[in-house]
């Protein structure tokens, strides 16, 4: 293969993320022998990278491409096919229209590139193409915000009622209790507030500035994207550079995500500017957005060791890594402990198994009637982690591409996961793809 040929983790961490996002569209979660075949590519790029770490495996660049473009393309026509791409909405979704039409514009403009007859026509007028779509998908994601004012799920009504009792001066943690929207559970109790203090800090500011947590999700979605697109900025202009953000930003769900306040974009957001810090040369900072980003969610914890162990961190990221995850929590930990403890572990800890939960433990438990737990999503995802570190270690294409996998197998062999846990794999894989190409560009010039 030619120089030009394009790095394996690049190709397949789009297949990851293409194929994740198409699952999710098309069966609405259900159905997770779908998840199957991108979680045995990211296993398989696992185990040849850990195998021969130096091995520079390349795709053939043309191929490569074509593949990206046509899955892309597969993802634009299921977005523009969904019945009901927003759940809840109480009129019609204006700006969901216009970025479909604006999607397929864009994905035309690169065919010209793709034929092998010159540059996408949006190469000659720079980077429109990805203001014009940040643009709309800025204004599709307000449109949806505004189109289902009120989704009916327990987790908008919990962030909502948790930023207003932190505007109050109360503790959301001892306060706040909403009945569950999911399927019924017999003598399942109100649920407190589940999420770290970071996801309440950044969605009470959303909810004093713009009226509504899901703006905090949005922001963070778009900037995930701006963050991809400057971390391939080495590389040279057209389809393969701008790929991983199109991926993200054009995957089916993602309006869906943000209508139903789902948390992933935040930690994700988070997770690419800290990468995109790291491959800047800005160490300190890395390792700060890297704490805050395994802050954010409970399962966070696991970009602990990745982050620090894979990317070398000295004692000084290490204590700033350490010191910014655990700040945020504080003033809550300091206000009430016992409170803090209960709704972000207590209480998820204790919860009965649920039927509609996305993982193969789930499905052996349904048709053996059995009740695993999820034992072995940590088991592995621990062993993945051990390996990642002792055998990829170096690089941020090689930590972005573990990442991907480490919350790939957790979810999957854990004891419960749904579709919002597996639209953070999706955006992980985009994440991947841009760090190899990014890797890539830096490798030649060095």
């Amino acid at each position: 293969m030619g120089q030009g040929d394009l790095p394996r983790n690049y190709a397949l961490g789009l297949c990851v993320s293409g194929l994740v996002g198409l699952a999710l569209a098309g069966w609405r979660g259900v159905m997770v022998p779908f998840f199957l075949l991108p979680f045995g590519i990211s296993l398989w790029v696992v185990v040849t990278t850990a195998w021969n770490p130096r091995g520079g495996w390349r795709q053939n660049r043309e191929r490569t491409l074509r593949m990206a473009w046509g899955i892309l393309l597969v993802m634009v026509g299921s977005a523009c096919t969904d019945p009901a791409p927003l759940l809840y909405a109480s009129r019609p979704w204006v700006g969901g229209g216009l970025v479909r039409a604006f999607s397929v514009a864009l994905l035309v403009s690169y065919l010209p590139e793709l034929r092998g007859s010159g540059k996408r026509l949006a190469g000659y007028w720079g980077g429109a193409g990805f203001a014009g779509l940040l643009t709309l998908t800025a204004l599709a994601g307000v449109d949806a915000i505004r189109a289902s004012p009120a989704p009916a799920i327990d987790v908008w009504t919990m962030q909502t009622e948790g930023a207003r009792e932190l505007w109050a001066g109360r503790n959301p943690y001892l306060t706040v209790a909403v009945s569950d929207t999911g399927p019924p559970v017999p003598g399942q109790p109100n649920i407190p507030y589940l999420y770290p203090p970071t996801q309440i800090v950044v969605t009470s500011i959303a909810y004093r500035l713009a009226g509504d947590v899901r703006y905090a999700m949005l922001a963070a979605f778009l900037l995930a994207g701006i963050g991809l697109r400057l971390m391939t900025g080495s590389s040279p202009r057209g389809f393969a550079r701008d790929a991983p953000w199109l991926f993200l930003w054009l995957s089916p769900q993602c309006y869906f995500v943000i209508e139903q306040a789902w948390s992933e974009p935040v930690p994700l957001g988070l997770l690419v500017w800290a990468t995109l810090a790291h491959l800047r040369g800005w160490p300190m900072g890395a390792a700060i957005l890297f704490g805050l980003a395994a802050s954010a969610k409970q399962t966070g914890f696991w970009l602990v060791p990745l982050a620090g162990l894979m990317l070398r961190f000295g004692a000084a990221q290490w204590t700033a890594l350490l010191f910014s995850a655990m700040l945020p929590l504080v003033p809550f930990a300091w206000a009430n402990f016992a409170a803090l403890r209960h709704g972000m572990f207590d209480f998820l800890l204790c919860q009965p198994l649920r039927w509609d939960s996305l993982t193969v433990t789930n499905g052996y438990n349904l048709v053996f009637d059995a009740q695993v737990g999820g034992t072995g999503g940590f088991v592995l995802a621990a062993l993945a982690t051990v390996v990642a570190g002792w055998r990829m270690r170096g690089s941020a294409a090689g930590f972005a591409t573990a990442v991907t996998f480490v919350y790939f197998v957790f979810f999957l062999f854990n004891r419960q996961a749904f579709e919002n846990y597996y639209f953070l794999v999706a955006g992980l894989g985009a994440l991947s793809s841009a760090a190899a190409l990014e890797g890539n560009v830096n490798a030649r010039e060095t």
